[in-house]
């Protein structure tokens, strides 16, 4: 790649930026425990991973017969409460910064809610950003391209040279349906089923910085 030429990320949050799986699965079994339903952490972490929150909670209502909206409320109230613990991915400001100093546009799409400005904000890294589109937008959820989509044609962002990063097969399948180019950050040794190849895979968001040639 030609390093003048103009080149965006598009992020996604949890797992991503923010180290928030064992906030996640916690506030999910919690709000599974309080209905005397039984799940395994384990299990929880591995469908939210290779689905998502959305599916996970849509599966439990269907499953035992409870409201999708009355679970989904109680898994947010649950999960507001422990936001604070939150911390950022490794590496995931320092990243940022130095992709800002090279000229390079940051935005964050992400299926989370209104959550997401308190959480990126807390995590210190909201200042790196010049838009950041979540579940409030309204967009199709992933791997639907519509709001990747919507930011390409925004900010006229070049699809050879814009990037879209995250932790998930969903992830990889809504950069593709996008025509851009996707970065897969995988972390742990839990033995998630990627059903779709990335263009690349990292283990550390640092290895951004070799991807897209500043050295």
């Amino acid at each position: 790649m030609n390093k003048r030429t103009p080149k965006s990320i598009i992020w996604d949050l949890d797992g991503t930026l923010i180290d928030s799986y064992s906030v996640i699965v916690s506030s999910l079994y919690n709000t599974l425990m309080e209905k005397e339903i039984m799940y395994s952490t384990d299990d929880i972490f591995h469908y939210v991973k290779e689905k998502s929150v959305h599916q996970f909670i849509e599966k439990i209502a269907s499953e035992y017969n409870f409201p999708y909206n009355e679970l989904k409320s109680r898994y947010s109230a649950i999960s507001k409460n422990e936001q604070k613990s939150l911390k950022r991915m490794p590496n995931a400001k320092e990243i940022l910064e130095l992709l800002v100093q090279q000229g390079v546009q940051n935005f964050i799409y992400t299926h989370r809610g209104l959550s997401t400005f308190e959480v990126v904000k807390d995590a210190k890294i909201i200042n790196n950003f010049k838009e950041i589109v979540t579940s409030s937008n309204g967009f199709k959820r992933k791997p639907d391209p519509e709001a990747l989509i919507y930011l390409i044609d925004k900010y006229s962002l070049d699809k050879e040279h814009t990037f879209y990063v995250g932790d998930r097969t969903v992830d990889i399948e809504c950069s593709r349906n996008a025509g851009i180019i996707s970065i897969l950050l995988i972390t742990n040794n839990s033995n998630i089923q990627y059903t779709a190849a990335p263009d690349y895979a990292i283990n550390n968001l640092i290895e951004i910085n070799n991807i897209l040639n500043y050295k």
